[in-house]
């Protein structure tokens, strides 16, 4: 089975990971998903992907 949730706020983010370590599931690692920003190409951090795992039951 696969999941996917999109948080927008950090509290959000933190209650459900807690809720998903509850569950069994472990952070196993996270992403920054980086872009180019205007005609400066300056790099900004838009979204954090993270890679959780359990054991099959």
């Amino acid at each position: 089975m696969t999941s996917a949730a999109i948080f927008n706020k950090e509290e959000d983010l933190e209650q459900d990971l807690n809720k998903l370590g509850n569950q069994g599931w472990e952070v196993v690692s996270a992403t920054n998903l980086k872009f180019r920003c205007g005609d400066t190409g300056t790099e900004q951090t838009d979204e954090v992907i993270y890679l959780l795992k359990r054991p099959v039951e």
